[in-house]
């Protein structure tokens, strides 16, 4: 299978699904003016995704370990050195040498092939080239990966990374603990928090000073989902984001960087007000009540109501694209559209909350000939 080209024309997404549809073996080399990326592929599946900076000589993999506190640097210099002069892979090195375990070899293996992945999936522009060739693995370090959890967690990133920022916006952001361990505990049960957050807010607990960089490198979570669950603490009031003076900017999924942003302070009246207007509009222009329902329907309600309503309407927008990235991860996965969005949530790819956020009942969604229909449910 000849497969060679530019991101502009085919994209990351699109060559894993070829190369998973076909069950091909195989190097695939992605670069662009300042990096290379090389993905292995073992029968269709990924099992390992290495990223390399063109004008740096160093190791992405070792660099995790030190800075997730692994390893020191001088162990990782005496292994880079051995693997120069032996040509032997790093990773083997490590275990033989007894600097890192098999268990902490193996997690920094998958956060590296995920990060990796990630930072792919957001480039616009590259060249690539497959490569078939024979792929072998130590399935001890390294777990084969369909085609469908990637391309679902980079949608996930994709999705929801902008939001993340607007709060999340360097890695030398502090942050001003607000609550204690029985206050977290107490919230986790209210928010549904999971072993992230739990695992983060110890880390700032252990020392409030920890800067989002190293909060990346010591929680084990990948960038995305650290600053998530930085993001998560921070709405729910259990951290208070403390600006730099000088930032180290946030990365954003196309290996650049974000100009720099400050918090978003919400004025309510004006926010309510804007929100009401467009919620008018755009149900004037597609047609969903006629003019005068719709004045005679906010004229007999509260201005409460009308601000949940007109809330509700911005986040089912947000929600239905979410969904609408789920429902094209599942096309490109296995050819056709999902048959109902149950189904998503009983594969796992949507939680039962997401299929009916923000509103009591469920979306209507029926897949068509050529497509599908995704509408908010009825009032």
């Amino acid at each position: 299978m000849a497969l060679k080209g530019t991101l502009r024309d085919f994209s990351a997404a699109d060559i894993f699904q070829l190369i998973a549809q076909q069950q091909k073996n195989g190097v695939l080399v992605v670069s662009n003016a300042n990096t290379v990326v090389r993905v292995f592929f073992s029968r269709g599946s990924l099992v390992r995704a290495e990223l390399a900076e063109k004008d740096k000589e160093r190791d992405i993999l070792g660099q995790m370990l030190v800075r997730g506190e692994v390893c020191k640097e001088n162990e990782l210099a005496f292994a880079m050195d051995i693997r120069q002069k032996t040509l032997k892979r790093l990773e083997d090195i490590l275990m033989e040498e007894g600097i890192v375990s098999k268990e902490n070899l193996r997690e920094f293996i998958k956060l590296r092939n995920m990060e990796t992945i990630s930072r792919l999936f957001g480039w616009k522009d590259g060249l690539y080239e497959f490569e078939q060739t024979d792929v072998t693995y130590d399935p001890s370090l390294e777990t084969p990966v369909g085609a469908e959890a990637i391309l679902m967690e980079a949608f996930r990133i994709v999705d929801e990374w902008p939001s993340v920022r607007q709060v999340i916006t360097s890695y030398n952001m502090t942050f001003g603990v607000m609550g204690t361990g029985d206050q977290f505990e107490a919230m986790a049960r209210e928010k549904e928090f999971g072993g992230s957050e739990r695992k983060v807010f110890r880390l700032l607990l252990e020392d409030p000073g920890r800067d989002v960089q190293k909060i990346i490198d010591l929680a084990r979570l990948g960038e995305f989902e650290s600053c998530k669950t930085l993001f998560n603490l921070a709405q729910a009031g259990l951290l208070d984001p403390v600006q730099p003076r000088r930032q180290k900017k946030l990365g954003d999924m196309s290996g650049g960087s974000l100009a720099e942003e400050k918090r978003f302070k919400p004025v309510r009246a004006i926010l309510v007000a804007l929100l009401a207007v467009t919620f008018v509009v755009s149900t004037l222009l597609f047609g969903r009540i006629a003019y005068g329902t719709a004045v005679d329907f906010l004229r007999g309600r509260s201005e409460d109501s009308i601000k949940r309503w007109a809330l509700g309407e911005a986040l089912s927008t947000a929600q239905k694209k979410k969904i609408a990235r789920v429902i094209e991860a599942w096309r490109l996965t296995r050819g056709s559209y999902p048959p109902s969005l149950e189904t998503l949530a009983d594969e796992g790819l949507l939680s039962k909350r997401d299929i009916r956020y923000p509103w009591e009942l469920p979306y209507s969604y029926r897949p068509t000939g050529t497509g599908y229909v995704l509408l908010d449910p009825p009032y």
